[in-house]
């Protein structure tokens, strides 16, 4: 189709809406991953309008070849893997991240003895350790209005959180063969919301089609790979997006 309305238009990317969620233009400064076309450019000002019709992709109307771009797939993940050397590297990656979130994120909100001491920040703060509790307790929905739609920037630290939870658990699912589709469900059906961009990190968790970034990260869980490397990448994704999203998937291999 032709996609003209805009979600978000910021230097580096452009959120096209699409079906409640979004069809992301880069610019090379970010990764590929689904729902994303990377173009080789440094900044996107000029650009109003992108058609996909075939094997055609038409920005501003100047014509591309769908057959002469790259094409990005997530990886297959593995299964049933050796389940102590992937909870060592997680615990590796927790310790690594335990002293440097940065402020107002999920993670320092989380944190105890890191607490604001009044405002928004203590209400935040407050909120998002109720929802901690309520996943504790397998109170999956009062967890979820904890988070969703809470914090700052353009996808909430709480969306981000919910959709890093959501891709911890399509991830556990692959690799422990845990029948988590329940949960999932639940998580995606009562996280989506009227913020497309947050719906298609949420359905791109959900569907355990990570961006590349992730997948690096999701791979060397597996292998004893430079696992530190890849999520220093990830917590590069805006201002504390990638902390809040991995701070979402730690909290997935601590509720179940």
């Amino acid at each position: 189709g032709t996609f003209t309305g805009i979600f978000s238009r910021h230097t580096k990317a452009i959120n096209f809406i699409w079906q409640r969620q979004v069809i992301s233009l880069c610019s090379k400064a970010l990764c590929p991953g689904h729902y994303r076309i990377i173009l080789d450019c440094e900044e996107l000002s000029q650009v109003h309008s992108i058609a996909i019709i075939d094997d055609l992709i038409k920005i501003n109307g100047d014509v591309l070849s769908r057959k002469s771009c790259s094409h990005y797939q997530a990886p297959v993940f593995g299964e049933a893997l050796d389940n102590p050397l992937l909870l060592q590297q997680l615990q590796n990656c927790r310790d690594t991240l335990s002293e440097q979130w940065p402020p107002l994120s999920v993670g320092a909100l989380l944190s105890s003895g890191s607490e604001p001491q009044h405002g928004f920040d203590l209400a935040l703060s407050i909120k998002y350790n109720e929802g901690l509790k309520h996943l504790a307790d397998g109170e999956f929905s009062k967890a979820i209005r904890c988070f969703k739609g809470k914090g700052y920037g353009l996808t909430p630290g709480g969306d981000d959180f919910l959709a890093g939870l959501t891709l911890g658990l399509a991830y556990r699912q692959r690799v422990e063969k845990k029948s988590l589709s329940e949960i999932l469900d639940l998580l995606l059906f009562e996280s989506l919301s009227e913020n497309y961009l947050a719906n298609t990190f949420l359905r791109q968790a959900y569907d355990l089609q990570p961006d590349q970034d992730w997948a690096d990260f999701l791979l060397a869980l597996e292998t004893s790979g430079d696992v530190t490397r890849a999520m220093q990448r990830i917590c590069g994704q805006g201002a504390t997006s990638g902390y809040d999203a991995l701070c979402g998937f730690f909290a997935a291999w601590e509720m179940i």
